[in-house]
């Protein structure tokens, strides 16, 4: 299973809200299967992100349904018509990352106490 986020951006001022945007895009996805969960983000006004949990084979063949959903979507919606796919993708996490999450206790390298005389 992987969860794959599909970026949007409206690119006409008069295209539909964000919110009425992912409600549509859901309804479609969810009609069409294959997609375990789908819920919509906010991040940014008119920037909504639809993150998908898809049962793929590989994460490729998971971003690729995912982007293959979105499209249709908005070629097949006449409301969607002012939006645009950004990417789908994995969400990653930078390896710097973990430095700020911290590390579990067996994985932080051992501190010797004593100093060198």
């Amino acid at each position: 299973m992987y969860l794959v986020h599909a970026h949007f951006r409206a690119h006409v001022p008069m295209a539909v809200p964000s919110a009425q945007f992912a409600e549509l895009v859901l309804a479609q996805v969810r009609a069409s299967g294959g997609v375990e969960h789908a819920s919509a983000h906010f991040p940014l006004p008119r920037a909504p992100v639809i993150g998908f949990w898809l049962s793929a084979g590989t994460l490729r063949e998971a971003e690729t349904r995912a982007r293959n959903l979105c499209e249709r979507a908005l070629e097949t919606i006449d409301e969607l018509s002012g939006w645009t796919l950004l990417r789908a993708e994995a969400p990653l996490l930078a390896p710097t990352a973990l430095g700020r999450l911290g590390l579990p206790e067996s994985a932080e390298p051992e501190h010797d106490d004593e100093s060198p005389e």
